[in-house]
């Protein structure tokens, strides 16, 4: 049995296409690592953040003791404690949502190191800050040889581009050694790949010999006697996330659900009574409670009257005499 893993940002709609990864296979680690099967580029995921994986209850969700913590429909897990996976569960990693698929049909290839890194630069470019990636394309700048300081701006995917001596080639060269069509440039969803067009002097990348290559950042192709270098600031972001210490997440992370779903409405609550000033709670103390009267102490008073008046009355008789 297979699994796919939809990623999507907190909107849901923030990527071109949707960003899948599909797996047939025991063990998925989902990280920030370069060792992860799943990268998500963000400084709030752990280098080994979570782990899918097949046992005898079918595919578990297992939290890797992560800084922030993994989520199941809103609720966290317990670290180390597997939890079982329904299909159309919503996996919450930070800021992404992951949507857990089960699947029958038959796979291509299991994703390699390469397209997880390509993957993890697209999570980039369209899922955490599409707009300023935009506004930083990727290029390819000529460092050294007859062209020094031409560039060529890659345009969003899909695209096609044509590097050589050719009047009608994307990045015109005057390198004699050159050729007209020497290479071109496929811009697709996954990043950018450079392909050798059976020029007679080849390609070389980061000084060997090469056919084809999915290009990173800082990679350096020549041809002929013309030294270019790519420059790609998404694949930068996350070749700068390696190794780092984990961030923890600020409180409104906990607040995130994906795009869709009900927010919760709480029952009205009557707000508590104010509690008293503490002086007037201390004169209340302080002053004595009244007792109404019982039988017994009214006949006591009646006797004191009537004895008070006796002796005034006796005290007159005697001053009579």
């Amino acid at each position: 049995m297979a699994i796919r893993l939809v990623v999507r940002g907190p909107s849901g709609t923030d990527a071109i296409a949707d960003i899948v990864f599909e797996f047939d296979q025991q063990r998925v680690v989902i990280g920030r690592g370069t060792g992860a099967d799943v990268r998500l580029p963000r400084s709030t995921v752990s280098e080994h953040h979570a782990t899918i994986r097949l046992d005898a209850n079918g595919f578990v969700l297992v939290d890797e003791s992560s800084t922030n913590g993994t989520f199941i429909d809103g609720v966290r897990l317990v670290p180390g404690r597997p939890k079982i996976l329904r299909d159309t569960d919503t996996i919450r990693i930070s800021s992404f949502f992951l949507s857990f698929q089960k699947t029958a049909m038959p796979l291509g290839e299991a994703p390699s190191v390469e397209r997880t890194a390509a993957l993890a630069r697209r999570i980039v470019r369209e899922l955490l800050d599409p707009a300023g990636y935009a506004q930083q394309p990727a290029e390819l700048l000529v460092i050294d040889g007859p062209n020094q300081g031409d560039k060529l701006v890659l345009p969003p995917a899909p695209a096609r581009l044509i590097v050589g001596r050719s009047e009608t080639a994307d990045l015109m060269l005057t390198d004699a050694d050159a050729s007209r069509e020497h290479l071109e440039i496929i811009r697709d969803f996954e990043g950018t790949l450079i392909r050798d067009l059976e020029s007679k002097n080849g390609m070389f990348i980061n000084d060997k010999p090469m056919r084809e290559r999915r290009l990173r950042d800082r990679d350096e192709v020549v041809i002929g006697a013309t030294l270019m270098a790519y420059a790609d600031p998404a694949d930068a972001a996350v070749r700068s996330l390696e190794g780092q210490p984990d961030v923890v997440a600020e409180a409104t992370e906990a607040m995130l659900v994906p795009a869709g779903t009900a927010k919760v409405e709480l029952p009205e609550v009557a707000p508590a009574p104010e509690p008293e000033p503490a002086q007037h709670l201390a004169r209340k103390s302080a002053t004595p409670k009244r007792k109404s009267l019982s039988s017994d102490a009214f006949i006591y008073i009646f006797a004191g009257v009537v004895l008070l008046a006796s002796i005034i009355a006796l005290f007159v008789l005697l001053r009579a005499r």
